[in-house]
């Protein structure tokens, strides 16, 4: 499971991973109303998480390394976010290992650029690239979160993968 986090449009991707190859089985959004506290927020993504993961038998879970903010608060949110999704993880290591997460610039570098072949590696020129393979696709969360999924099958050393036949599906919370 590859975890595009925010504490408003939180991406996610959920992959089936074999020894040659990956598949997409599901991605989306979790849209959080951002006038709730941020606390109940992360409580309202742990139920999504609990239902996804229970659902795919999720093993890996990658998230984005937090980037610095110009503001403040939200940098402070998303650390709280990504030690939050970390504790998860750790409660349930019995079923998921947490993947160290991942600094965007890396997977961008290493995915978009090397891998699929993108000149610039921007969010703009990933989501373009993605829409075309699979236009159920509808925003930068949902195409990163998939651009993050295939820069953890390609650290596990799988490079070939479908992706037209995943499933969109979004929750709003």
């Amino acid at each position: 499971m590859a975890n595009d986090q925010s504490l408003a449009n939180y991406g996610y991707s959920i992959y089936q991973v074999g020894s040659e190859q990956y598949r997409l089985l599901q991605f989306g959004v979790i849209k959080l109303n951002s006038k709730t506290d941020y606390f109940e927020r992360m409580l309202q993504i742990q139920q999504v998480l609990d239902e996804l993961i229970s659902s795919y038998k999720v093993e890996i879970f990658l998230a984005e390394e937090v980037q610095l903010q110009k503001n403040a608060d939200t940098f402070r949110k998303l650390c709280y976010l990504l030690s939050f999704l970390r504790v998860y993880c750790y409660n349930r290591r019995e079923q998921i290992q947490f993947y160290p997460p991942v600094a965007v610039n890396r997977w961008r570098k290493n995915c978009v650029r090397q891998i699929l072949g993108l000149e610039t590696g921007s969010k703009l020129e990933l989501f373009n690239y993605l829409y075309n393979i699979m236009p159920a696709i509808q925003n930068t969360d949902q195409s990163d979160a998939v651009g993050l999924g295939i820069y953890m099958a390609n650290e596990l050393d799988i490079n070939k993968g479908e992706l037209r036949n995943g499933k969109l599906v979004n929750y709003k919370i």
